[in-house]
């Protein structure tokens, strides 16, 4: 049987509904679909971005995710979702990020797990930090 590819409006509404039914297995699993996509169609579709950016980090290309997330303009939605859980991002960062997206009244799923951030394990393991972490929970809830 061939698998059907996903064109780029398929993998949007894909990624739209990832807290619901589409996990991270999902995106790996669409990974050469996402890599396939044109610029115009990223444009057209700009949250295949956050399938591309997935499998970078799924990948471990952290310094090709983090040139993604410094294409994209500063304050946009998507930049601020995408540093959240950017491996490369400090947890200083992410404070400020959080307090950023609450400040704009962004509303930004994100899972923390095992006392850390979604994605950020390995490189940027917050477990070490997790009494501090644990300090500012509330802060990164309401974010």
């Amino acid at each position: 049987m061939v698998k059907k590819v996903p064109d780029a409006k398929e993998l949007s509404e894909r990624i739209h509904n990832m807290h619901n039914n589409y996990y991270l297995i999902g995106a790996r699993n669409d990974r050469e679909a996402f890599f396939a996509l044109s610029e115009e169609e990223l444009k057209e579709n700009p949250l295949c971005l956050y399938g591309v950016f997935l499998n970078l980090v799924m990948d471990g290309e952290l310094d090709k995710a983090m040139e993604l997330v410094n294409s994209l303009k500063d304050g946009s939605y998507q930049k601020v979702a995408m540093s959240l859980v950017n491996p490369k991002t400090t947890f200083t960062q992410f404070i400020k990020l959080v307090d950023y997206a609450k400040s704009k009244k962004m509303s930004i799923p994100i899972v923390i797990t095992g006392g850390r951030p979604f994605l950020l394990n390995g490189v940027m393991d917050f477990t070490r930090i997790g009494p501090f972490l644990e300090k500012k929970k509330d802060l990164i809830i309401e974010g």
